[in-house]
């Protein structure tokens, strides 16, 4: 069985048209359960899909709490936000490495970049920061990549990190999305409209242009995951 972990459902959105015979199942982790957790059949093949909210911490715990299942693999998918000026919204990047530590090479048909991802702590909204990242060698950003590595370290299992671009290297986010990072790792909607409320002119339309980036997103890597092999 596959393990796919992500940080929200809607980074399954295009898997999970491509999956047969989908069903809800309820997966623990501490005293609560994962967020979001489907399993199914991609290729014929059995995976189980995780979602568990933003953050490296939040990836190990799925990647503990499904142990049980003995996974054969785990890729770490989702969105992520491009550091290399080049990157296009929806472009695959297959990382070679996250924070420095190796990740495995997926063949497939469809185009893809590989490089370095570097996972953080925060949401990197500035161009100032992005900028930095690149320099440093950095082809992309993300949030979950390092810990689902570190739970794939600890079972002695084969890690991958595929991620979809949902915004560009250029591109400045104008809504405090930190300040609406739940410690469960939601985002809280509320804060967010508040914000597009008060700021209509700048958080608004970064509201608006997330969201359809999100699902061309979501939709390509749908498509890539699904010519390829592990």
């Amino acid at each position: 069985m596959k393990l796919f972990l992500a940080s929200t459902g809607l980074e399954f959105r295009g898997v999970l048209k491509r999956c047969a015979r989908v069903r809800v199942e309820r997966v623990r982790v501490e005293r609560t359960r994962v967020e979001w957790a489907r399993s199914g059949l991609l290729q014929g093949k059995p995976v189980l899909m995780l979602a568990n909210g933003a953050g490296a911490e939040r990836a190990y715990a799925a990647v503990v709490a499904a142990r049980e299942r003995n996974p054969a693999l785990i890729c770490n998918i989702g969105f992520c936000g491009a550091l290399d000026p080049l990157l296009k919204i929806g472009q695959i990047v297959v990382a070679a490495s996250s924070n420095g530590g190796a990740a495995l090479a997926v063949r497939s048909r469809g185009a893809h970049v590989t490089g370095p991802l570097v996972c953080t702590d925060h949401v990197v909204e500035k161009v100032r920061e992005k900028r930095e990242l690149h320099e440093a060698g950095f082809t992309a950003v993300d949030m979950e990549s390092a810990g689902a590595l570190r739970g794939a370290r600890e079972l002695g299992i084969p890690f991958y990190a595929v991620k979809a671009v949902s915004d560009l290297a250029s591109q400045e986010l104008h809504c405090d999305y930190n300040r609406a990072l739940r410690d469960d790792g939601s985002i809280d909607l509320i804060n967010l409209s508040l914000q597009a409320v008060t700021r209509p002119f700048t958080c608004l339309p970064d509201l608006i242009r997330f969201g359809k980036n999100a699902l061309l997103a979501a939709e390509r890597m749908g498509e890539f995951l699904a010519s390829c092999e592990f």
